[in-house]
């Protein structure tokens, strides 16, 4: 009866690390889809720096024109 008793309590070890597995791994994707959610807007954060960048050097080159003229 004790081997019985000892088989069901490791049946039920085995179901409770098996609901630990599961979380874990809902876990790592959750951190999985926000790793791909910052690196999305990094590169949205990174182009738009780029392009103010760009107009930042557009607007000094028409400036520096228009100072010269006047």
């Amino acid at each position: 009866m004790e081997m019985v008793e000892d088989i069901q309590i490791e049946g039920e070890h085995l179901i409770q690390f098996q609901s630990q597995m599961e979380s874990i791994n809902e876990m790592i994707q959750s951190l999985g889809d926000i790793i791909e959610t910052s690196a999305s807007t990094s590169e949205n954060v990174r182009s738009l720096s780029n392009d103010g960048k760009e107009k930042v050097n557009e607007f000094n080159h028409v400036f520096t024109e228009i100072i010269r003229f006047t």
